[in-house]
């Protein structure tokens, strides 16, 4: 019934959407086995998380015993425990949680930048283009591959965008009703980016959105319209994220992470850097042989942003088949150039973010290294995640001479793209596949078993003279299943090597054995993110006469310590704009949905 009613162009997008969906699904069965050395890192969180939602139900997490003897989990950047992966992994375990997580945000990403691509003036053809580049973008899969979980946040920037765009243009012409609802969804999609891990690339993921916006003409509306509108959006969603962005800046400001060097390219590699890395398959001992002032060597997947290689041949296919039309294409990029001088500022300084920040000179990086947040980076390559979107867009412009939806080479670019990133994948990564094993989490997750953890651990290494030692490798987080805490767990935040760990008074023993200090072997995690409220340091243990609160986070419940005052009213804060955003979306939704089926002829406004 409902097949029937679409005409032949929405078929035939239809039919393009139901295939990218059935090679997504391809691929994650076929690459995204939870094989990559970052999983040892994520999926132990997961399944913390999981245990402690059964044992205590929905709520927020603050802290956790399970790692590094006692751990904040709220205020980590990367917490994955209000996550859609989350979400997901508890519905249908953790291998097909991951799975549907690649899926559902390549098809959320191909999803917006369609809408974008539309909402810019590209007709259903070229914009089908740059949809089906965006959803298998290099970049993503080379992420959930690896087992950088945090990565499938950039999935949902253009849908960001998207709302906001159609949101904006909706205000400016009165349509109350559907402009709430955009903005609503938007800010809430914003939001759980935030509180879904992707506090490392808040920064890079927000300058997505702004180009994006104005690339794709956000801002042609007059001014007050486009700032009532995007300060309200932005608002909304500062408003929701902010006890989670408070907790964040206090754990990085009692942790910082500023023992690393920044690394970069010189002037003249520039170029080279952004053909390798984003038009091309990275040579990741090149690149690394022109990286200066860096400790660390860059795998190929922190090299590789690339749409596709392909995105050459569509670019120079586009211009070529429609060469009759180039005179117009020509025009309507200089009128697109000229119309808007501040636009096209705007455009360039932007895009050339990226690339000035990977600039290395003595002087410049030592600016750098004094910014706030970015002097807590490692390296700045991550900011280069803001080209792809920008690049499907134009490889759809550049195909805009065909107006009508041709069904048989959108298939075929669709399974080209699914083969191509499955070969190059493959051959590429196999390598950095650590092949860890999945069923150190999987089994304990379907066993549904939930043990306190009673004492804090770590892994040993005996060495040839006959002497053990504790090593550091994140491969032992799930030793809380056997109801141990991994006392040496892997946690960037203390550094890659655990610099900023307090080991002082560290040890291996049950958790309820006092040392002569009268110190308990587990830390009590509140310190770290809220030291002077809990009257403590960064890294103290539990003393002895804290044992029932100590007893309480072990067995997966709620650790009674006090948080800031600021964390106090932000938390209220939250409460209140979380449901008044979700209901005025709603009311949005159905005040424009009876306005376009004639219902509400009169437009009632909110």
């Amino acid at each position: 019934m409902f097949f029937s009613r679409l005409d032949v162009r929405q078929k035939h997008l239809l039919a393009v959407f139901l295939t990218c969906l059935v090679a997504l699904a391809v691929l994650a069965r076929m690459l995204v086995t939870l094989g990559g050395h970052d999983y040892a890192y994520f999926l132990p969180r997961l399944l913390d998380n999981h245990l402690y939602y059964l044992a205590s139900g929905l709520g927020v997490k603050e802290y956790t015993a399970s790692f590094c003897a006692g751990i904040f989990e709220f205020a980590n950047p990367q917490s994955l425990a209000l996550s859609l992966p989350q979400l997901l992994a508890g519905l249908f375990g953790p291998v097909a949680g991951v799975q549907l997580t690649f899926i559902l945000v390549s098809a959320a990403a191909g999803t917006g930048i369609y809408g974008c691509a539309r909402f810019a003036g590209l007709n259903h053809m070229s914009a089908t283009v740059s949809a089906l580049l965006m959803a298998f973008s290099g970049f993503i899969l080379t992420r959930m591959m690896i087992g950088h979980l945090t990565f499938f946040n950039v999935g949902f920037a253009p849908l960001v965008a998207m709302l906001m765009l159609y949101g904006v243009r909706a205000f400016a012409d009165g349509r109350l009703a559907q402009s709430v609802a955009c903005g609503g969804v938007a800010s809430l999609l914003a939001t759980s980016i935030v509180y879904g891990g992707a506090g490392v690339m808040i920064l890079q993921i927000a300058v997505m959105i702004a180009l994006l916006l104005v690339v794709c003409g956000g801002f042609a509306v007059r001014w007050h319209h486009w700032l009532r509108f995007f300060g309200g959006v932005s608002l909304a969603a500062l408003m929701m994220s902010a006890p989670k962005l408070e907790a964040m800046l206090a754990v990085t400001g009692n942790l910082p992470r500023d023992m690393y060097p920044l690394p970069g390219v010189g002037l003249a590699d520039l170029p080279l850097l952004f053909l390798q890395a984003v038009l091309w398959i990275p040579d990741t001992s090149l690149l690394n042989n022109i990286l200066e002032n860096t400790k660390f060597m860059l795998g190929w997947h922190e090299w590789n942003y690339s749409v596709s290689p392909v995105w050459l041949a569509l670019m120079a296919g586009g211009l070529a088949m429609g060469w009759r039309a180039w005179f117009k294409q020509v025009k309507a990029a200089r009128a697109w150039l000229v119309s808007s001088p501040l636009r096209t500022g705007a455009t360039v300084l932007i895009l050339l973010v990226p690339l000035v920040l990977n600039l290395y000179t003595p002087s410049w990086n030592a600016v750098l290294k004094a910014a706030p947040v970015l002097g807590d980076s490692s390296n700045m390559v991550r900011w280069l995640l803001i080209y792809p979107p920008v690049l499907c867009l134009l490889a759809g412009w550049a195909w805009r001479h065909l107006e009508r939806v041709h069904l048989v080479p959108l298939l075929a670019l669709a399974i080209g793209l699914a083969l191509q990133q499955y070969f190059i994948h493959s051959d590429r990564l196999a390598a950095e596949i650590s092949g860890y094993d999945r069923s150190l989490i999987t089994e304990p997750w379907h066993s549904g078993q939930i043990k306190p953890i009673v004492a804090v651990g770590a892994p040993i290494k005996r060495t040839k003279d006959g002497k053990e030692r504790p090593i550091v490798v994140s491969n032992f987080d799930h030793l809380f299943v056997g109801g141990s805490s991994n006392a040496l767990c892997y946690e960037p935040m203390f550094g890659y090597r655990l610099e900023n760990l307090d080991r002082r008074f560290l040890r291996v023993s049950t958790i309820n054995v006092p040392d002569r200090n009268g110190l308990l072997p587990m830390k009590n995690p509140s310190c770290y993110v809220y030291p002077q409220e809990n009257a403590c340091r960064p890294g103290a243990h539990f003393t002895a006469d804290q044992f029932d609160d100590l007893r309480m986070l072990t067995a997966y419940g709620d650790l009674p310590a006090k948080v800031s005052t600021l964390r106090g009213v932000l938390n209220m804060v939250a409460a209140v704009t979380l449901p008044l955003t979700i209901l005025a979306a709603v009311v949005g939704m159905m005040r424009a949905r009876r306005r376009k089926t004639g219902d509400d002829a009169d437009g009632v406004a909110l």
